[in-house]
């Protein structure tokens, strides 16, 4: 009974400290509202239209800059509706509702699948820590109201590693792994609707399964004596699962392709009568810097890293962001050739190849963007997605370690964390995107339930 008791105090108290924080700067402030965010706001609120047509409307939701990301339009008009409700009820403010509820979803999503995959082994304290570690990062207490585009992607990013962690730790076949792979399938095909850097998460995944499936039939081909062993049932029924999941995430691909380049334009054009340009998808790498667009990358991903963990910015953050991934990628493959389980390989392969290809997309995203890494963007919601992931492969290399019966010092790891939970709380509130407010508050939300206000 106290074991039980045990269980569940922990995982609760931690998701109610974390909804408590994500509480805070509603009510400690109008909340904050985004240059850009003005100009779509009164799209969202216009009444002489469809709500059809105002979703399906880059012109005016994204400066003409299609990017197929539709859903996340739904899901801001639904906040633009919200915000000129509570404005007509005399409690007008900037805060997105929609956000709100996307990151509590994440928060249960990890609490969840964390203990499902590693509990009893893994002491429930650490997975209760990190989700309030995570709580405390400036992505994700941002107050505003923006885009909610990156939390719909970091949503769906989050069940795509809960279903990806059950697909390693069944070794990739059977049912319980068949079923995974659709639910990771379809959360990435979630995350890439609703914002273009989940298209490119769902192709990242692609890619790493599809590196496996090689290694597996390259292996295969080079070990012709061992196929004949006892072991051939197995090994099939894993490369038929390896198969089978690299299709269902090529058809997402495909599904997405097909919606951006075909579907959305059709729906647009039905919708406000002009077919969309699709310039802002499309990269031009001639003359442009290799070198730059690598260390532009690095820093906005192990920058953000580094601010994540320990609340630094700057150089301090880029070295403590580049640190952490390099011991955490270390520890995969340190832990394989301490317990031979080819599901720690796995996870240290697709750990790697994240971490290069979420370089290779922040050095790509500056130079579309330059201001994607002046410190106000940067810290923002465009890192949510990759900090969802990262904290996933944090937690996975402990439980790992933990079924595989190593002894983690907990005497040592959880003062750290909670002295890096001070650090960060600290820097946290001396952050004024998350406890302050918009200027000229009254005057906007004028602006948004009258048309005609100037």
């Amino acid at each position: 009974m106290r074991n039980k008791l045990r269980n569940v105090f922990f995982p609760l108290s931690s998701l109610i400290i974390s909804i408590f924080l994500l509480l805070i700067p509603f009510f400690s402030s109008g909340g904050r509202l985004n240059m850009e965010s003005a100009f779509f706001l009164c799209s969202y609120n216009d009444p002489a239209r469809s709500i059809f047509s105002r979703i399906f409307d880059p012109f005016r939701n994204d400066w003409s800059l299609y990017q197929a990301r539709e859903l996340s339009y739904f899901t801001d008009l639904i906040d633009a509706e919200i915000i000129a409700l509570s404005s007509l009820h005399g409690n007008g403010n900037f805060h997105s509702v929609i956000t709100l509820l996307f990151t509590i979803g994440i928060l249960i999503i990890l609490q969840i699948s964390w203990r499902k995959l590693f509990s009893p082994e893994l002491d429930e304290k650490m997975t209760a820590l990190t989700v309030i570690f995570l709580t405390l990062t400036p992505c994700v207490m941002f107050n505003a109201f923006f885009r909610s585009a990156k939390y719909g992607t970091a949503l769906g990013a989050a069940l795509a590693a809960a279903g990806t962690a059950v697909i390693i730790r069944e070794r990739g076949c059977g049912k319980a792994a068949g079923r995974a792979g659709t639910f990771t399938a379809a959360a990435l095909l979630l995350s890439g609707l609703f914002d273009r850097q989940g298209a490119f998460l769902a192709a990242i995944w692609t890619m790493g399964c599809g590196t496996m499936l090689l290694f597996r039939l390259l292996r295969q081909r080079g070990n012709t004596a061992e196929a004949s062993t006892v072991k051939t049932a197995e090994k099939n029924q894993y490369l038929h699962g390896i198969v089978l999941l690299t299709l269902k995430l090529l058809s997402v691909n495909f599904i997405l392709f097909i919606y951006a380049r075909y579907l959305a334009p059709l729906l647009i054009f039905q919708a406000n009568g002009y077919w969309p340009d699709g310039g802002a998808q499309k990269l031009d790498l001639t003359g442009t810097n290799l070198l730059k667009i690598v260390l532009d990358g690095w820093v906005f991903n192990f920058g953000n890293l580094g601010t994540a963990i320990t609340g630094l910015g700057g150089i301090s953050g880029i070295f403590a962001g580049s640190a952490a991934a390099m011991l955490l990628t270390l520890g995969y493959f340190l832990l394989y050739r301490r317990t031979g389980d080819g599901r720690v390989l796995s996870a240290g392969w697709l750990l790697l190849m994240f971490e290069l290809a979420m370089t290779a997309a922040g050095g790509v995203m500056s130079l579309k963007h330059p201001y994607l890494l002046t410190p106000w963007v940067m810290t923002s919601a465009y890192f949510l997605p990759a900090l969802i992931i990262y904290g996933f492969f944090g937690i996975s290399l402990a439980g790992m370690a933990a079924k595989g019966g190593l002894q983690l010092n907990y005497r040592v790891i959880f003062p750290v964390m909670l002295i890096l939970v001070a650090l960060k709380t600290q820097s946290l509130f001396r952050d004024e995107r998350i406890f302050s407010a918009t200027p000229a508050h009254e005057e906007i939300l004028k602006a948004i339930n009258d048309q005609s206000y100037d």
